[in-house]
This record gives structure tokens, C-alpha cells and sequence, in this order.
């Protein structure tokens, strides 16, 4: 219970005493409490960083991963700054319009874009952002979760390039080469190898290798690719 009192002189000297329950307000807090504490233990050990917006995009809190995300020492340097000036110039207009379509109910999905940190070095981030709406339906802030993709950009950008130069050298070399499958269907060629055989790469791709090899070898052809 909550107890208040009121002394009252003119009644003879009575002290009126108020009880009101207040079990399940205090449930209630206790309950809030609670929540606040596993959301503060979620921020603050999620390896992913965490934002919290106006809907102007101007920043209200930041988790600890967010702020090592930046190079940033204390949440105060980021609190009210806009979201998009942590972004490179040409990806903030991008950015502003993604906020407007899911404003406006697209639904979310993560979207890539190129940050810039407090030392002005580039890291590359996915971004997941959704809404949150007041009893009354309307948005009121918006969050993000925010996730360092620097390395695999990395890794997929010197793949396509890996990829880009052993393609280069394969067409242009002066010997044939062919790729099959397990069961000897060809899957890729060279130009070397159209040449060779008359054929185009369309009409290769797909056509058995035994089709192309003299028929006193072709009977050897499957056991040479089992083994």
C-alpha cells in the first residue's frame, strides 16, 4: 500500500491517514525495470550496433557497439547528430529516401551503404531500420541495427576479381580448355576450343565430350573421369 497523511489541528488535533493499493502499479514497475535492464544487457553486449532516431534521423541513443562502429569515445558526441552525416555524401540522399518508403509501409529489408567514421576512414555497413508507433498507430522513433560488412565486401570484391583474371586468361589463351561435369557434359569452353572444334560456345555447353572425341577413344572416355 501507499500510505499518506494529513494532520488536521482544527479537528481536535486528528491525523487523517490515506491508504491506496498499489500493487499493480508496483508490479507494473517492477515489470518495467525488469525489461529496461535485459534491453540495456541486449545493447550493450550485441556485436551488431544499435541506434535510436527522431524522425528527423537525429540520434537519441547509441550502444556501445555503435560507438565503436564510428571510432566514437562517448555517446554524447553522437546524441543529436544526424544519422545520414554519418554516411558518405552520395549515399545520404539514398538513405533519407529508404526512411521515406518505409515510413510509408514498405516493408524493411537490410540495405548496404558506405559510412564514414570519426577519423574519416570508410567502413562498409548493412542496415536494418523499422518504425516504432505510438498506442495511436503513428511512428515515433526509428531504430537501427547496424552491422560492419567491410570484410565481406572485401572477400566478395577479391573474388569477382580472382574470378574476372583467371576468365581473362582463359580466353585468351592459345590452348583449348573445357570444363565438365561428373558425367562428362561440357560446361564451359574457351575461344581456343571453339576454334579448335568448329563449334560455337553456345552449341558446346551441354554436348557430351565423347561427342567430340574419335570413336575408337570414346568407349575409355567415362572410366578417365571416374578416375
Amino acid at each position: 500500500v501507499e500510505v499518506s497523511a494529513q494532520y488536521r489541528p482544527e479537528a481536535e488535533g486528528q491525523l487523517v491517514v490515506f491508504l491506496r493499493k498499489i500493487t499493480e502499479r508496483k508490479a507494473a514497475a517492477e515489470a518495467l525495470r525488469a525489461s529496461e535492464a535485459r534491453y540495456r544487457s541486449m545493447l550493450d553486449t550485441s556485436p551488431d550496433a544499435v541506434g535510436l532516431t527522431d524522425l528527423e534521423g537525429r540520434i537519441r541513443m547509441a550502444s556501445p557497439a555503435a560507438l565503436r562502429l564510428v571510432g566514437c569515445g562517448r555517446p554524447e558526441d553522437l546524441i543529436g547528430r544526424l544519422v545520414t552525416d554519418l554516411l558518405v555524401p552520395e549515399d545520404r540522399e539514398r538513405a533519407l529516401a529508404r526512411m521515406a518508403e518505409i515510413l510509408n509501409g514498405r516493408p524493411p529489408s537490410p540495405t548496404e551503404y558506405t559510412g564514414v567514421r570519426f577519423d574519416g576512414s570508410k567502413v562498409s555497413i548493412e542496415v536494418n531500420s523499422q518504425f516504432i508507433r505510438g498506442a495511436d498507430g503513428r511512428p515515433t522513433e526509428m531504430i537501427l541495427l547496424i552491422r560492419d560488412i567491410t570484410a565481406r565486401r572485401q572477400a566478395a570484391e577479391a573474388l569477382l576479381a580472382s574470378e574476372e583474371r583467371h576468365r581473362i586468361i582463359i580466353e585468351t589463351a592459345m590452348d583449348g580448355f573445357w570444363l565438365t561435369d561428373r558425367q562428362g557434359r561440357l560446361l564451359e569452353v574457351n575461344a581456343a576450343y571453339c576454334r579448335m572444334s568448329g563449334y560455337s560456345a553456345a552449341e558446346l555447353r551441354g554436348m557430351p565430350l565423347s561427342q567430340l572425341k574419335a570413336s575408337d577413344v570414346r568407349d575409355e572416355l567415362p572410366g578417365h573421369i571416374q578416375r
